[in-house]
């Protein structure tokens, strides 16, 4: 998994903001620990990188390659979304990138601009489970190097 952000700030379509306390916002591009189109956030312990094993290629590709990525751990909430509570629709993430690729704070307003007419519009919705946010994206959506492409 792969540390995409800290500072995380989510705007809901109801006009509320849910400000998860402490928490990195957390992505599996491969889809291995995590559902590869689903967003954690939530407690993340940074610990002494290991040595013996680099860095995963999409996390060099995200962070930059000049970047040291430190290893962390993190216990998994579970997976099963009928254990999560529905909180609501999401309009805006905001978010504070680390790295040397694209360092500085972030906001991503989903569903908006040309990608709409191109590619249509995705919902976007946020659970939660005690201390852990989970960000549900569409089965289509894009999530690389660049951060939240599209919805």
């Amino acid at each position: 998994m792969i540390r995409k952000g800290t500072k995380v700030l989510i705007e809901l379509a109801d006009g509320s903001d849910v400000v998860p306390s402490g928490g990195a916002l957390l992505h599996d591009p491969t889809g291995k620990w995590w559902p590869s189109r689903s967003c954690l956030i939530g407690p993340f312990d940074k610990r002494p990188a290991d040595a013996k094993s680099p860095p995963p290629k999409e996390a060099a590709q995200y962070l930059g390659r000049s970047y040291s990525i430190r290893a962390g751990s993190v216990a998994l909430p579970p997976r099963e979304i009928d254990q999560w509570e529905k909180i609501g629709e999401v309009e805006t993430i905001y978010y504070e990138r680390h790295g040397t690729k694209a360092r500085g704070r972030f906001r991503h307003q989903f569903n908006r601009g040309l990608s709409v007419f191109i590619k249509g519009k995705g919902r976007v919705v946020l659970y939660q489970h005690g201390r852990w946010y989970r960000l549900e994206l569409p089965r289509t959506a894009i999530l690389d190097d660049r951060g939240f492409v599209w919805p």
